[in-house]
């Protein structure tokens, strides 16, 4: 699978990142305070951690940013960002949207998951999806898929900008577009960096893009 980039890709940034997020222990989440099992099982705690630590260091990648740089720009420190990128903590909402302000996203991008993304594409007209296979065959996406599960920075790396390459053949090449693709294709790859090119664009709000124009077959 040979998948070109274009321009200065926004992963050449010479800089080393930190190894990517492992998945949480079940019970490792603290459960709230006076909530029951049951309660607490609505909304899966330590999934929920997981989640956002998977998509913070996916979005900071396709940012080209450092935990360093992120800290700069957002006002969080390093260490809180590098405990929420391994999944040792959880953070507050107020910390999520800092974050994703310094990020130039929608917080909303941070909280994608598997499902999400399934919802989202089950949607999407029969042209985009089409584009999409038309550049990335099944054998690509079983590849990406079993770069994705190996875990490792260097093949997670190249997951990422599959994304972006996705974008940018659907003629959504903002930065917006650029990390919800890669979050996207993080959790879904290849049908799944679309879903998070259009909704990237779509949350960074009138000034962007239309997706309704790609959704027509516009733009790709």
């Amino acid at each position: 699978m040979a998948l070109k980039t274009h321009g200065s890709a926004p992963f050449d940034t010479g800089v080393a990142h930190p190894s990517p997020p492992q998945e949480v222990s079940k019970g490792s989440a603290r459960r709230p305070r006076g909530a029951s099992p049951t309660t607490a099982n609505l909304v899966d705690e330590s999934e929920l951690i997981t989640r956002v630590a998977k998509n913070l260091w996916m979005a900071r990648v396709a940012a080209g940013m450092t935990q360093d740089g992120l800290a700069d720009r957002s006002g969080v420190s390093r260490a809180t960002i590098a405990q929420i990128e391994c999944g040792a903590t959880d953070c507050r909402v107020s910390t999520l949207a800092q974050i994703a302000r310094a990020l130039g996203i929608s917080p909303v991008l941070l909280l994608l998951n598997e499902n999400d993304v399934a919802v989202v594409g089950s949607s999407l007209s029969p042209a985009i999806i089409d584009r999409v296979r038309s550049y990335l065959s099944p054998r690509d996406v079983e590849q990406l898929i079993a770069l994705r599960g190996s875990g490792m920075q260097k093949n997670l790396m190249r997951v990422a900008q599959s994304g972006v390459e996705v974008a940018r053949r659907m003629g959504l090449e903002s930065s917006g577009a650029a990390v919800g693709a890669t979050i996207g294709a993080g959790l879904a790859p290849g049908l799944g960096a679309a879903v998070g090119a259009l909704l990237g664009t779509a949350l960074e709000g009138p000034s962007q893009a239309d997706p309704s124009t790609v959704t027509d077959g516009g733009g790709i």
